[in-house]
């Protein structure tokens, strides 16, 4: 038997769905898939991120010729896979399940139902029957969490049957490793005091805003700690505009997107300030180096991955998020951490490992329609 072919479509780069898809795609055992990614816009950091041997092609421009040319080679590179992976939520569903239906697969990152209930009626209404029609013609639809799942199943009722739960592969030995790399130097200063860390894209849902707050309650209390958000995203000028007013410009740090294990190993504690998620990687990895973790309980992931708060605190999503957060934060602050601690949290990140989640990718590609 030769090796099947895998076409992976996205839409974007820079996020923690992204690394999960490098991941997949790095760990894909070559002597059976042939792994090539299309991405829907142009988008070059694809092409340095990718393992050499994986083809990567997408719009030269977003002219209305390289669209057409684009999306031509698209059509004629998903009749010829095996299989289509729609990786990135509707975009990309929607444009595995247009081309290749039922030898589609899409891959839900996100809690769906918690992600429409801020969105208008109308926007609610849209998307709910574009991803349901998207979920009818995919072969099967992954989520990354049970929480994930229920949520997916509850929003398409009639096509639950197909939906099924596999966690995201984390690179545990690479992020140890990772881990004992030098710090960026442009961040060095932030680490002279106690950090609290949160990884993410700067995005509303992450609710950014409402950490900057927390933490600034920290600082009026006296706490002497700095705060560092690592990622980037349209929310930056909101958040760099938050930090000025709130004059916390020497203790707030917003250094862009990194590799965040280098942070993860120096920093005191990390913080996921989430209305919603799926299953949020960056508690995992941090997790895998050791550090302490603090979560909103949101939906979904932090509880599933926390075993309940067993691994880590978690805080409830409510008008008191703020404080809440402040208070979770000073406690975590000034409880003594120990090596035992460490290697309990290392332990349950296990769990989620690259080896248990490439083996049930694997056994989903070779199933037949």
């Amino acid at each position: 038997m030769g090796q099947q072919y895998c076409l992976f479509i996205t839409h974007s780069f820079g996020g923690g769905a992204e690394r999960v898809l490098l991941t997949l795609l790095a760990g894909l055992n070559r002597a059976q898939f042939r792994p090539v990614l299309a991405c829907l816009h142009p988008v070059p950091e694809w092409r340095t991120a990718l393992p050499p041997d994986i083809p990567c092609f997408m719009p030269h421009n977003a002219s209305f010729t390289a669209q057409c040319s684009f999306w031509r080679q698209l059509y004629a590179a998903a009749k010829q896979a095996d299989v289509v992976i729609g990786s990135l939520e509707l975009q990309s569903m929607l444009a595995a399940a247009l081309l290749a239906p039922h030898k589609s697969i899409g891959w839900v990152h996100k809690n769906v139902q918690a992600y429409l209930a801020a969105r208008p009626v109308w926007k609610r209404s849209i998307y709910t029957k574009l991803l349901c029609w998207a979920v009818q013609r995919c072969r099967t639809v992954v989520c990354v969490s049970n929480g994930g799942l229920q949520a997916l199943q509850a929003l398409c009722p009639s096509h639950s049957a197909h939906c099924c739960r596999i966690y995201n592969p984390v690179p545990l030995d690479q992020l140890k490793a990772d881990a004992l790399q030098a710090l960026p130097p442009s961040v060095e200063h932030c680490f002279s005091h106690a950090v609290i860390l949160a990884v993410g894209r700067l995005a509303p849902e992450k609710q950014f805003d409402t950490l900057i707050r927390a933490f600034h309650r920290l600082r009026q209390q006296g706490c002497n700690a700095h705060l560092c958000i690592v990622g980037e995203g349209a929310e930056r000028a909101k958040l760099e505009q938050l930090r000025q007013h709130l004059q916390l410009e020497q203790s707030v740090f917003l250094p862009g997107f990194h590799n965040p294990a280098p942070f993860m190993a120096r920093a005191r504690v990390c913080v996921l300030s989430s209305r919603f998620e799926g299953l949020p990687t960056v508690l995992i990895e941090a997790l895998s180096i050791g550090c302490p973790i603090i979560s909103t309980d949101c939906p979904s992931g932090p509880h599933e991955i926390t075993a309940g708060g067993s691994y880590g605190t978690l805080v409830p999503l409510h008008p008191n998020l703020e404080l809440a957060l402040a208070r979770a934060m000073a406690k975590a602050l000034t409880s003594t951490d120990s090596p035992a601690l460490r290697q309990a949290r290392q332990a349950r990140a296990e769990k989620f490992s690259v080896g248990n989640a490439l083996r049930a990718w694997e056994q989903l590609f070779q199933q037949k329609e």
